[in-house]
């Protein structure tokens, strides 16, 4: 796998995990200069200079394939808010060990531990690791609860192994092995994974739009009609579209905001049929309205399909208004409902 050509992003409920870029080196320095965050963290900086230094290790470590980092932010924002990943990676081992931090304003509400479990996931099911490895400072009990939920075990402490801050240091040792129960359970999860759209992915979205209007036994001629309208392009697929993939690989769905004269707008939302009923829609829906949010959007809209407004009303949007959209001489009115989502 080519971790830099197909680097794997990640939506999540509640935060995204992307590619650290050399635009982020202020958000990297805030936070390894920030006393909270550098307490019990191995690394910290004094300067947005010597900053840099963590921005080419990051880059290195793709280069080298020694590990992979990313950098977590909040649905459809840029900044982030801390970053988590794997170094020391030994090929021959199929071992590396794992590294996090987050600004102290996100502490304790659950957003690392989702973030590690998806990139425990990743680890072990593309990379192929067995042991992932982590070091926890003794005065960091939340770090040794957070690794401990996620089903690493305790293996001893290693005395007084380093010195920092004119002491010496002792650090526990912890560890997932991917024959772990917990290591297994994310195995075999078949929780399908939210991503970012890629151009490549055009086709195969626009091929799944069709099948999901067809699925509604429209006319032929209207699928037609409607074929350029159903067509996504790599162009728009750079904006902000998120792709619902399933754990074994198919593309179950996607969505795609869109600004236009009229403001933001829920421009695609599809299912593909065979995987309508397993609650995938909403997921889609409720991301999106996450990255809305984040956005700083107040109003979204979406001009939808007559079999897919109580779906839309169950999720809160509110009927504004019909639109004529007439298709192949036929008179077709189609509701447009929206979601006001405040400051």
């Amino acid at each position: 796998m080519d971790l830099i050509a197909d680097f794997p992003e990640f939506f999540l409920p509640r935060c995204t995990l992307r590619r650290i870029h050399p635009r982020d080196v202020d958000a990297i320095f805030a936070g390894l200069s920030d006393p909270q965050v550098i307490a019990h963290y191995g690394v910290s900086y004094a300067s947005l200079e010597a900053a840099e230094e963590q921005m080419r290790w990051y880059d290195a470590l793709l280069e080298e394939r020694r590990g992979i980092w990313w950098g977590i932010a909040l649905p459809g924002r840029d900044e982030l808010v801390g970053a988590c990943g794997f170094n020391d990676w030994s090929h021959a081992d199929r071992r590396l060990d794992i590294g996090y931090w987050l600004m102290p304003e996100y502490w304790g509400q659950g957003l690392m531990q989702a973030c590690l479990r998806a990139i425990l996931r990743f680890a072990l099911s593309s990379l192929g690791v067995h042991r992932i490895h982590a070091d926890v400072e003794p005065e960091n009990p939340a770090s040794a609860r957070l690794l401990e939920r996620l089903g690493f075990m305790f293996e001893g402490t290693l005395r007084e192994l380093e010195y920092k801050d004119e002491r010496f240091l002792s650090l526990h040792q912890y560890s997932l092995l991917a024959t772990d129960p917990a290591a297994r359970a994310l195995l075999t999860a078949d929780t399908p994974i939210l991503r970012p759209s890629r151009g490549a992915d055009a086709p195969a979205l626009s091929a799944l739009a069709k099948r999901s209007k067809a699925h509604w036994g429209y006319p032929e001629a209207w699928m037609q009609a409607w074929e350029a309208a159903l067509t996504v392009t790599p162009a728009q697929l750079a904006g902000h579209y998120a792709v619902l993939v399933a754990a074994d690989g198919p593309v179950l769905g996607f969505y795609g905001l869109e600004r236009d004269e009229d403001g933001w707008q829920l421009e695609h939302c599809w299912v593909d049929p065979s995987a309508m009923k397993g609650g995938h829609g909403r997921r889609l829906v409720e991301h999106a309205l996450s990255v809305a949010r984040g956005l700083g959007v107040h109003t979204l809209s979406v001009e939808s399909d007559p079999s897919a407004q109580a779906f839309y009303e169950r999720l809160g949007a509110r009927h504004t208004r019909n639109v004529s959209r007439p298709v192949c001489g036929e008179s077709r009115q189609l509701p447009v409902l929206q979601w006001l989502l405040g400051d």
